[in-house]
Order: structure tokens, then C-alpha cells, then sequence
């Protein structure tokens, strides 16, 4: 491995820690280092956050050749491998281009595993942009054929995309320390199973028997549990060091012909979960498991715990005493200090609602309970003080021209001056160079700490497509924390919403948010989302933003900039809806020019409220109403006529015959006037 070789050849490197950096892209003209390079675990990772560069890509523009991006037990593989040789290899190529995040770092530890166990046994994060760069890695040294005959991968189009999106990949090896399939940990708010394999329609990975890496030399005795992750976790101690694992229950047969390579092993204990006592399905496996055993002349002993430690690895790590064929043990087994988390489950065992979602596959929804007093709270944290939070979605709605754009700016500059925090722009209107960029410095903004996300690479490496949610937020999550961004500016949110989404369907902009709101919580950011405002005068604010109702119901705050009521060069900034705070006082803004570029600034609170603000549209449209209800009046002031020669009367005067109804009706309602049916022709008297 040759860093300094690397780095020498890049232009724009900077550090930014320990084995870390950053630096301009030879693929594409950057003006802002966009390459993250990275050495972890012997082996130098390099990525491209503005067009999505490959590994490959990136080389074939400097002068070094792979052999620099791996230690010498590194170097990737050649082509022409046998099946499993060749799948191994795939996989350890695909772990190596991929990161293993914090938050899943935690969950792991929290089971009980080291660090260096972590990093020995190659546990990574599965992040739908990730693992695109990660393919585009292995590309370059297989066929593609190759590639999509691997279990996990699938084509769509010019790309190759992983079958999953999401969750914590768990490799599962063989006696040779050989890679055979990967199981992905899904995250905890997936509906299925909380364990599925990576795998294709057409690929399936089968349910190999996984070996810990750990483990170098065999004794008389082994243990078979359940689960990969659960015999990762149970080496870690000293008395369960040769621990293998079946995929579930009903694979037991094929610990067999594993069982034959090991000549060591002359007893066998069962470790399965304790659920065995309850399902049928399970005690059936365990009973035919330990028949197969005997027959084939193992010794068989079955390990048993305080059943409220459903695996053993839960019981390990409460430090649950351990039965063995139901020996005694005087030490007192201790309760449970930890919450303990829903393992591997075959769908064999499930009796819960089964969904088709179309795969030819059965999901399975398992209740997900945390009780109250397990709920740490947390302190809102803000943007902008009690109007916009951190780690939430708002919006800012207006008419076009008033001046939201102008606003974001001024909220940039306050953000990257006073508060040197970096922000990203996604701007779907404005140009940067002509409107953003002009405006951002006569705000007087860092711009150094600004970031325009313009859009993703296609195949072509030429073409640009606009950032779309949902499916750019993986790229837009691996910016975030790039630059370290705490608000994300959509202007305007619509633009960036994909055509397959409706914006005005409620269920499909809740779900869209659903996702969105993950991206906040996680990173922390805040996303500003710009909208404009409908046509419906004479309705509440919170109803005037375009879009559905879900677009406010998903956002935790909405706010509203309009034209002063008394002031024509004056804006008000007023608070639509807050979830996570009181309603802020309304601000005045006012607008000034530096040269020929405006800016924005706020004078101080003001007394009118949202409402206010857009009741004037409607106090005007309600004046032409009471005007023509006069009219009707007057026509009807000598006695009663036909409907149609009042309308016609009205008509005369100057009113539309929209207004002439609406004004209509407003009289009915307010029972002045009469309407009624005589002889076959409609009549209007005024009520005495």
C-alpha cells in the first residue's frame, strides 16, 4: 500500500484526521475537494461525493495501479477462480469498498462484541449509495457475469444494484475461512424478519453452516447455535470458542457434513434458542437433530438458560448461568439489566399476519414495543431559535418573487459567519452564479462552507440528473456527512420530489417523508424545504401551501413569509406550525440593496400573524361579494322578481356570474333574501 504515492498525484488534499482525507476529483472539474480518501484496515477506499467516480476511475487518472490500494494480503483477486473461490472473493472485495458507521459500530458492540472482533470479522454497513460504489469496484476486476451470479446482486439496466438497501452485513464463512453468503442485520424499524439473506430471485445463497473466523483449532467438543451473529458473539468467551452456527432451526442437516471434516469433535451440544419449549416446529428440529447426532455416533448434551434470555448470547451476556443437560448449578441466575433484542427467526416458526409484497417471498410484521421509561428525551436544538430544529423537516412558504430565496441566504450567512456551520444548497430555480452565489456575498457568507449538490452522474458519467427523492438520499446522506452540514435547503421542495411520487397524494408524501425524516434523525440536520402557495383564498394558512396536507402534517415546522401590510417594501416573517416548540412572534423583515444585489434584514417582532397576513386576499375578495349583495338588494327593493332578471340586473352592472351565486347565497345564509320555486320559474324576495 503506497499513500503518499496516491496523494501526491491529487491536487487540493486536505486532512481531515487520522488516515483520512480530502481532495479535488481528476474525473470531473471540481472547484470543491469532493474525493474522500480513506485508509481502513490495510486497504486505501476512495470516493467521489460529486460525480460518483469509481475506484477504478480515479487510478486510470493517476500513475498507480491497484497493488498501491491494498496491503500485499490485499491485492484483489484474478479472474478465472472456481464458483466458490470466485464468490468469496466478490464478496471480500465488496466488504473492503465499504464502511462499517458509527451507529451500527454501537449496535454490535452492544451485543457484545469487541472491536477487534468487529474489524476481524469484516461487519459492514449496507447504504444503497455505498454499495453502488462498492460494485462499481468489483466491476473492474470481474465480468459482469460473474457480478450477477453471485447471490445479492441483481441487474437494472446499465447498473448493477445490491437486492437490499438497508441494515448491517454479517459475512458467513466456511471451515476454510472462506466467505459464503452474507447475512444482513435489517434495521429496527423493518416490518420482516430482523435477519434475511443476501440474495437474488434467481441466486439464492442456500443456508450454509457459518464457522467463526476466530476459530484455529478444534477441541472434542463443539457447539451448534443458531445464527451467525449469536456464534460470532459466543467465541468471545472462553468456554464457547468452538461455536458454529446453523442459519435457523430447520437447517440442521447441514451441520453434518461439516461435522465429518472435523475428526476432533466427539460431542456435540445443542445451543438453540430457548423458544424450543414452546414451538412445536423448534422442539421437532432440536429432537431430530439430536437422532441424527447419536445415530452418527456423537455424544449429545443440550445447553439450557433462564428462558428470559431468549438466545444464548443474550445469557452469555447477562452472565446467565448456563445448564448442561439439566445439571444443577448452585450460582444464582441474575435478571435482566438490558433490553434484550428479537434474533434470528425462520419463517417456520413465525404464526404471525403473512404479507406478499410481490417477491414470490412471505414478510412477516412482528410487534416492536419500547416501553416509556426506556425513552431517553432530548433537548430540541435549533436552526434558527424556535423556528427551525435540527434533525427535522420545515417549511417556508410564499408567493413567488416575495422573497424566500433571498431569506435562505440570510439564514446561510448566519449559519456559516456566526455559527460556522456549513450548508448545503439544492436549488432547482436559481442559478448560482447569477442569484445564489451574488446573493450569499452581499449576505457577507463563508462561502467555503457553502455546498451546491447539483445532481447525480448517470452511467454515461456525463449526464447530470437533478437530485430526486427518494432516491438520491443516500447520496445526499453520504454529503451530509462529508461536509459535516447542519441545513439542507430545498428550493423549491417540489422540484426535487420524483415524478413517481404525487404530491398531492397524502399516503405516498407521508411515506416520502417517512424517509426524510430518517436522513434528519440520523445526521442531525435540519431540511428547509421552500414551497410556494396555492390559489384557495379564504382558508386558514396551514392550508395554503401547494401540495398535500401531508406535506405540513410530515413537516415539524412551517413558516410563511408575505408582503407588510403597511409597509410596500417591507416582508413579514410569520410561524405557521411548530410540533416541537410555541409559536414564534412574527418578525419584520425589510430588504436592502448592496449595490445592485438585495439582502435581507430583521428589524424585530411585529403583530400579525399568518392568518393576517393572507386575510387580506380574502377581506378583498369578500368586498366584491358584500358589493354585489348590495346590488341584489337594490334589485330587489321594489318587490320580487325572477332569479334570472336580478342576475341580469347585476349582470349589467358589472358582476361576473360567479360572484352574482356567491353573493346569492351569502344573502340566503344570512336569511335576507328568499329563494324559491313557483309555477316552474325561480323567484327572489327579500325576507321581512
Amino acid at each position: 500500500m503506497n499513500i503518499s504515492k496516491i496523494l501526491s498525484g491529487l491536487k487540493g488534499v486536505r486532512s481531515r484526521g487520522k488516515d483520512s482525507w480530502l481532495a479535488l476529483c481528476p474525473v470531473h472539474t471540481d472547484s470543491h475537494p469532493s474525493l474522500s480518501i480513506d485508509v481502513r484496515d490495510g486497504r486505501v477506499l476512495m470516493k467521489c461525493h460529486g460525480c460518483c467516480a469509481t475506484t477504478g476511475e480515479v487510478i486510470s487518472r493517476l500513475a498507480v495501479d491497484w497493488n498501491d490500494l491494498f496491503s500485499e494480503d490485499k491485492t484483489p483477486a484474478k479472474r478465472g477462480k472456481a464458483v466458490s473461490e470466485k464468490r468469496h472473493e466478490i464478496y471480500e472485495m465488496f466488504l473492503d469498498a465499504l464502511y462499517l458507521y458509527e451507529e451500527d459500530k454501537e449496535h454490535l458492540m452492544n451485543r457484545g462484541l469487541s472491536e477487534q472482533t468487529i474489524a476481524d470479522n469484516q461487519y459492514r454497513s449496507l447504504r444503497f449509495g455505498d454499495a453502488i460504489h462498492a460494485i462499481d469496484v468489483i466491476r473492474n476486476y470481474f465480468n459482469d457475469d460473474d457480478v450477477i451470479s453471485t447471490p445479492g446482486f441483481v441487474q437494472r439496466g446499465k447498473r448493477i444494484v445490491p437486492t437490499e438497501q438497508n441494515g448491517i452485513l454479517i459475512p458467513v464463512r466456511g471451515l476454510d475461512g472462506q466467505i459464503q453468503a452474507l447475512k444482513i442485520r435489517m434495521p429496527d424499524k423493518y416490518p420482516g424478519p430482523k435477519y434475511k439473506w443476501f440474495s437474488s430471485p434467481d441466486n439464492s445463497s442456500g443456508c450454509p453452516v457459518h464457522v467463526p473466523y476466530a476459530i484455529e483449532k478444534w477441541s472434542s467438543v463443539i457447539i451448534v447455535t443458531e445464527g451467525p451473529l449469536k456464534a460470532d458473539v459466543c467465541v468471545e468467551h472462553d468456554n464457547y470458542y468452538n461455536t458454529i452456527a446453523v442459519g435457523g432451526h430447520s437447517n440442521w442437516k447441514q451441520v453434518m457434513p461439516v461435522l465429518k471434516q472435523i475428526p476432533q469433535v466427539k460431542e456435540v451440544h445443542l445451543a438453540f434458542d430457548m423458544d424450543w419449549n414452546e414451538k412445536d416446529s423448534v422442539r421437532k428440529s432440536v429432537q431430530d437433530f439430536g437422532d441424527a447426532l447419536k445415530e452418527a455416533g456423537y455424544t449429545i448434551k443440550l445447553e439450557t438458560w433462564n428462558p428470559e434470555y431468549k438466545g444464548i448470547d443474550d445469557a452469555l451476556l447477562a452472565g446467565a448461568a448456563i445448564h448442561v443437560n439439566g445439571e444443577e448449578d448452585a450460582e444464582p441466575e441474575p435478571e435482566p439489566d438490558y433490553q434484550i433484542e428479537p434474533e434470528e427467526e425462520q419463517r417456520e416458526e413465525e404464526k404471525d399476519i403473512v404479507l406478499p409484497f410481490g417477491t414470490g417471498e412471505e414478510h412477516f410484521y412482528r410487534t416492536v414495543v419500547t416501553r416509556g421509561d426506556e425513552v431517553e428525551p432530548k433537548r430540541v436544538e435549533w436552526i434558527l431559535d424556535g423556528w427551525i430544529p435540527k434533525g427535522c423537516i420545515s417549511l417556508l412558504d410564499g408567493n413567488p418573487g416575495v422573497g424566500k430565496s433571498l431569506f435562505t441566504c440570510h439564514l446561510a450567512s448566519l449559519l456559516t459567519t456566526e455559527e460556522k456551520q456549513d450548508v448545503i444548497f439544492i436549488a432547482g430555480e436559481d442559478s448560482k452564479e447569477f442569484q445564489v452565489v451574488p446573493r450569499l456575498q452581499a449576505a457577507k457568507a463563508d462561502l467555503s462552507k457553502i455546498h451546491f449538490f447539483e445532481g447525480v452522474y448517470e452511467d454515461d458519467r456525463e449526464t447530470i440528473s437533478p437530485f430526486s427523492m427518494p432516491y438520491h438520499l443516500d447520496y445526499l446522506k453520504s454529503l451530509i456527512r462529508e461536509t459535516g452540514a447542519s441545513l439542507v435547503i430545498l428550493d423549491p421542495i417540489m422540484s426535487h420530489i420524483d415524478s413517481s411520487v404525487s404530491y398531492n397524494n397524502d399516503q405516498q408524501i407521508r411515506r416520502l417523508f417517512h424517509h426524510v425524516n430518517t436522513l434528519c434523525f440520523s445526521t442531525g440536520v435540519a431540511v428547509l424545504g421552500v414551497r410556494h402557495l396555492n390559489k384557495r383564498s379564504g382558508t386558514s394558512s396551514i392550508y395554503r401551501g401547494i401540495g398535500s396536507i401531508g406535506l405540513v402534517g410530515a413537516s415539524r415546522s412551517c413558516l410563511l413569509i408575505d408582503s407588510h401590510p403597511e409597509d410596500i417594501k417591507g416582508l413579514v416573517l410569520a410561524h405557521v406550525k411548530c410540533n416541537v416548540g410555541p409559536l414564534q412572534a412574527s418578525q419584520e423583515l425589510t430588504i436592502e440593496t448592496s449595490g445592485k444585489v438585495p439582502t435581507m434584514r430583521m428589524l424585530g417582532e411585529i403583530e400579525y400573524t399568518a392568518d393576517d397576513l393572507l386575510d387580506r386576499k380574502r377581506t378583498t375578495n369578500n368586498s366584491k361579494i358584500e358589493d354585489a349583495a348590495d346590488l341584489i338588494l337594490d334589485s330587489l327593493a321594489s318587490g320580487r322578481l325572477e332569479a334570472n332578471a336580478v342576475q341580469q340586473d347585476v349582470g349589467e352592472r358589472g358582476v361576473s356570474e360567479a360572484t352574482y351565486r356567491r353573493a346569492r347565497k351569502h344573502l340566503q345564509n344570512k336569511n335576507q333574501v328568499r329563494n324559491y320555486k313557483e309555477n316552474g320559474r325561480w323567484f327572489l324576495e327579500i325576507v321581512k
